[in-house]
């Protein structure tokens, strides 16, 4: 399910806050993670009207929103296994999942928004966008922060990962 708390805090004003609205819910996106809420979040609803990146009127109105139907579709999903492990970069904790023969980052703030879920990805390159399955339905999606190789492999497995 969502963390309202935790997906509030990545709601800024100076952010890319996309927001799409559907009959039952809506799709929120800030350019790295795409959570699918409902209407009864009202701790995000209020934070988007605090941001003005909803519009109040007979109907909520969104000052950005796009066709994310695109990101919504996938195909090769594979099994993601998060990693009681981190990473540090920087000021930026990393989260560590195993997907296929890879480990991938992906930054904690996001993978935070998201409790109680099983995790799958589609690679594509260099590049494996993390979903967020929940109560068998597709609840958000994170993309990696970057991939490691040989390096964290090793490391992982003396740590017995």
């Amino acid at each position: 399910m969502i963390n309202q708390s935790a997906l509030c805090k990545l709601i800024t004003v100076d952010g890319r806050n996309t927001v799409n609205l559907k009959d039952n819910g809506f799709l929120y996106c800030n350019g790295f993670i795409m959570a699918e809420c409902d209407y009864n979040m009202d701790k995000v609803i209020s934070k988007l009207f605090r941001v003005r990146a909803l519009k109040a009127g007979k109907e909520f109105k969104p000052e950005q929103t796009a066709d994310l139907s695109k990101m919504l579709e996938a195909t090769g999903e594979i099994p993601a296994l998060k990693t009681d492990y981190m990473r540090q970069s920087g000021d930026i904790t990393g989260c560590v999942f195993k997907i296929g023969d890879n480990y991938y980052t992906y930054n904690k703030i996001f993978i935070d928004v998201f409790e109680d879920v099983t995790y799958t990805a589609v690679i594509d390159g260099e590049k494996a966008t993390l979903r967020a399955h929940w109560g068998g339905k597709l609840i958000g999606i994170v993309l990696n922060m970057r991939i490691y190789g040989a390096d964290i492999k090793m490391e992982m497995q003396k740590l017995g990962a």
